[in-house]
């Protein structure tokens, strides 16, 4: 489960490798377009006590057999003890694996922090660098901002990423309504809440943000997306029976948020007491349901699903 902005902006290139290729088209790196990735230890700690621990590092083979190295760092802010860490982790990776090509991938939510990243970092004597240490940089002023609907459509892995780089930007809630409507568009149920459990933990810095995107994942998800309502839906159709109509739209309504809800909760390894599966099995509240589904998204605990924050979230059955 991805918990801070930290963990998900560099987490997003273990999640979806696809973003590899977004990420080496910005930066004009050529030749590595069709590249295979795979996520390597990112441990680089010696046998001594010296160590040495990279955010993500991918391992990158070209379709001509080369291989490649890419560290991958999210910065926060400017740091410079990270100045040295990164040419130490540079160096080791080199030495270790001299038949690949190392690369320092650094990834900025703001512009300042990126254009320090953005180096060089020189080395050496004062006058001449023994060694210059330029890393690659994503940021807002190279990352582009997805917010048409077409462009998330058609690219949603770049779509995320423009979420997680653009977390600040004045039109956040633009850019969140183009993802949520690619998402409902092209993703499966797994892809779905994978994409919508790294945006919300890169919105965590946010508020206003965090909550426009539960209220969007909310709504996306009680769009009647389960079979089950669809079932209903048509039974009553076919019926031709206006009540039966209305009835199977309310069940497959009910229904589908309660199988919303548990797979939201299962996906975040949210764990539920007896207690908790009975209240979602009998309760037909849907607007209770949705409160539920609405705070499952960037909960933790079940106690943080189902409290009870006023009277009216009480369920008939306990009331």
């Amino acid at each position: 489960m991805v918990k801070s902005p930290h963990e998900a902006h560099h987490r997003v290139f273990q999640e979806v490798p696809e973003l590899f290729t977004r990420a080496l088209e910005i930066l004009g790196l050529p030749g590595l377009e069709s590249a295979t990735a795979k996520t390597f230890n990112c441990d680089l700690t010696e046998s001594h006590p010296l160590e040495r621990r990279v955010d993500t590092l991918q391992e990158l083979t070209a379709p001509d057999g080369s291989r490649h190295l890419l560290i991958v760092e999210a910065q926060t802010g400017k740091d410079r003890a990270k100045e040295n860490s990164w040419l130490n982790y540079f160096g080791h990776l080199v030495d270790k694996y001299p038949d690949h090509r190392c690369m320092l991938l650094v990834l900025a939510r703001d512009a300042a922090t990126a254009r320090w990243a953005a180096g060089p970092f020189r080395y050496g004597h004062r006058h001449k660098s023994n060694v210059q240490l330029a890393p690659f940089v994503l940021g807002p002023e190279n990352v582009p901002i997805v917010k048409e609907i077409e462009q998330a459509v058609a690219d949603p892995p770049l779509a995320l990423f423009s979420v997680l780089t653009h977390s600040s930007h004045p039109d956040i809630g633009g850019i969140l309504d183009a993802l949520s409507a690619a998402l409902v568009k092209t993703a499966d149920d797994d892809t779905f809440t994978r994409y919508a459990d790294l945006a919300a933990s890169g919105l965590t810095g946010s508020p206003a943000a965090a909550e426009h995107w539960r209220n969007l994942v909310g709504q996306r998800l009680f769009e009647l997306r389960g079979f089950v309502a669809e079932s209903l839906r048509e039974q009553g159709a076919e019926q031709g029976l206006e009540q039966g109509r209305e009835q199977g739209l309310e069940q497959g309504l009910e229904q589908g948020r309660k199988e919303s809800l548990r797979q939201v909760l299962d996906a975040r390894s949210i764990a539920l007491s007896d207690t908790h599966h009975a209240l979602i099995r009998q309760t037909q509240d849907t607007d209770l349901l949705q409160t539920w589904l609405t705070r499952a998204v960037g909960a933790t605990t079940a106690d943080e699903v189902f409290t009870p924050h006023s009277a009216a979230e009480t369920p008939a059955s306990q009331a």
